[in-house]
């Protein structure tokens, strides 16, 4: 499981959340489920303000954070702040690996911004 959370307010989060989206799209592409919660850390929610007490997030927390637990539930990695493409496929496809032996993200090749490319033909 992954337990996405982030806030409306915050500029990282969304990016962080459309780059999340995009690789779970690709994934499902292959016929592979993510299961995740999101969860806004605003929300009054009891059952978020119990995920919230669990993670240790609070007011005072840097966002986004993602938890990845394995299938006993416990926290395997946590990531904290604005994650890339890359970033993110590698510590899907660990924690799936962790979880499901297996991983589709071998057909995925990674992503570099127009920036990064443009940065590397420089110094080529």
């Amino acid at each position: 499981m992954i337990y996405k959370f982030t806030a409306k307010w915050c500029s990282s989060c969304l990016i962080t959340n459309q780059v999340f989206e995009n690789l779970i799209l690709e994934y499902q592409k292959y016929d592979f489920k993510i299961d995740f919660i999101a969860i806004d850390v605003d929300s009054a929610d009891a059952k978020d303000l119990d995920f919230k007490l669990k993670y240790g997030i609070d007011d005072k927390s840097i966002l986004p954070v993602i938890v990845f637990t394995d299938v006993e539930n416990k926290e395997s990695e946590r990531m904290i702040g604005e994650q890339d493409y890359d970033q993110l496929l590698q510590a899907i496809d660990r924690n799936i690996r962790l979880n499901n032996k297996s991983s589709p993200s071998s057909n995925f090749k990674p992503k570099k911004t127009d920036f990064l490319t443009k940065l590397g033909n420089i110094f080529k």
